[in-house]
C-alpha cells in the first residue's frame, strides 16, 4: 500500500498553485550574488596564475578514481567468491565513489586542539 503523503495547509490569503511536469522553477531576475562570485573567482585566479580548468592533477585524480573503481566492481562482481573477499572490495568501491576529502579539509587535529564551549562547574576544565 502507497504511504500517503501529508497535506499542507496553505493560508487562505495564499493562491494555490497546482504542479505542472515539465516546467521549470522560475527565480527573480537578481543574480548580483552569481556576478559577484564570478567576479571575485576570477580576481583570485589572475592574482594566483592559476588557470580555470586543465589542471593535470585534477586529470591525474580523475583517472586514478575511475581506474580504482572500475578495478573493485569487476572484483567485486565477477572474481568475489565469498564474503571475505567481497567486503574490502565493497569498501574500496565506497571510497572510490565517495573519492577523496577536499583538500582544506585536514585530518591532523588532535584531542589537544578540541576545547569546550564552555566549562562545566565542578569540573577541571
Amino acid at each position: 500500500m502507497p504511504q500517503q503523503q501529508p497535506i499542507q495547509q496553505v493560508p487562505a490569503n495564499q493562491p494555490v498553485r497546482e504542479e505542472e511536469p515539465g516546467r521549470r522553477p522560475k527565480f527573480d531576475g537578481n543574480n548580483a550574488f552569481q556576478l559577484e562570485l564570478r567576479q571575485r573567482v576570477d580576481e583570485y585566479l589572475r592574482s594566483t596564475g592559476r588557470r580555470q580548468r586543465d589542471c593535470w592533477q585534477m586529470y591525474l585524480k580523475t583517472a586514478i578514481l575511475l581506474a580504482i573503481f572500475a578495478a573493485s566492481y569487476v572484483l567485486l562482481v565477477f572474481v568475489a567468491q565469498t564474503w571475505l573477499q567481497a567486503l574490502p572490495l565493497a569498501i574500496l568501491l565506497g571510497l572510490a565513489t565517495a573519492g577523496p576529502p577536499p583538500a582544506s579539509v585536514s585530518t591532523s587535529s588532535t584531542t589537544a586542539d578540541i576545547r569546550p564551549i564552555r566549562t562545566i562547574p565542578g569540573s577541571t576544565n
